[in-house]
């Protein structure tokens, strides 16, 4: 609320901080409304891009949201689904459940594409710790598929006043042609619809195209950098602008030389010695 975030503003000046990060802006809401105030004060607003996050409202019924899905969307998950019909989902909840969940999510994370393309992208002990903390306060909701007795997908979000929001997923990226991250997720939706005590369903950051298939809601969300008065937010803004310049520059330089793919493989692997040293 308005206190929240005037008290916020006071602290990241009375501790001399350069900049406060805001999160996960959604357009639209009294948190915009109080972004776009403070752009008519003294301090330096900055907002990187703003992205698309898809959803699903769950308030509606079951079968009426399948039916706004394109058929071809259905038959996919259909044809997928009978493949994987012998799966096991379990939901995942309770702090109790965590230490085998934890163990699953590793097995899976290892063999995803997310670890191939940028490296290890699951820590145990900071992963534990979170997921503890939010299954504690009745906000973890998490599904795991098993199938043929190994861990093959999971999905984790958080949960709270009747909103969620995906934090994590992935899939065993050898049975990519089973689909069983879609499979998981047609499941988890099911499931969302039979608890009864979610609203709205946000899949969170990132542009995956399933996201847009099954959503029956696109909102507009940002991150916003806002930067008390003073000359150091004036050469931090500058500083942050022609940072971003260089870095879209090469990128589109390297999109254009065809190396793109290869800069990121290397980044992957860079990223993955530094966790060796």
């Amino acid at each position: 609320n308005e206190y929240v975030f005037e008290a916020a503003q006071h602290f990241t000046q009375s501790a001399s901080a350069q900049f406060l990060l805001v999160e996960d802006v959604i357009q639209g809401s009294r948190m915009d409304d109080m972004i776009q105030n403070v752009r008519h004060t003294d301090w330096q607003c900055f907002v990187p891009r703003v992205e698309s996050r898809w959803g699903i409202d769950v308030n509606e019924d079951r079968d009426n949201y399948w039916k706004s899905v394109s058929k071809n969307t259905r038959k996919k998950i259909k044809r997928s689904s009978r493949k994987l019909q012998d799966a096991e989902v379990t939901r995942v909840t309770e702090v109790e459940q965590i230490p085998d969940f934890i163990r699953d999510v590793l097995r899976v994370a290892e063999r995803s594409w997310k670890t191939r393309e940028h490296g290890r992208f699951v820590d145990e002990q900071e992963l534990t710790g979170r997921l503890t903390h939010l299954a504690s306060n009745g906000m973890l909701r998490a599904w795991l598929m098993v199938w043929n007795g190994q861990s093959v997908a999971f999905d984790i979000t958080v949960g709270l006043n009747g909103y969620m929001e995906g934090m994590e997923c992935a899939y065993d990226e050898e049975l990519s042609d089973l689909s069983p991250g879609m499979v998981l997720l047609s499941r988890s939706i099911d499931d969302l619809f039979e608890m009864n005590d979610v609203d709205f369903y946000d899949f969170g950051h990132g542009d995956m195209s399933y996201k847009a298939r099954l959503s029956t809601d696109c909102r507009s969300s940002y991150h916003a950098i806002l930067m008390p008065p003073g000359i150091r937010s004036t050469a931090l803004l500058a500083a942050i602008r022609m940072s971003r310049f260089a870095f879209n520059s090469t990128r589109t330089v390297a999109s254009r030389l065809g190396v793109k793919n290869s800069i990121k493989k290397f980044r992957g692997t860079i990223h993955r010695l530094s966790g060796l040293l």
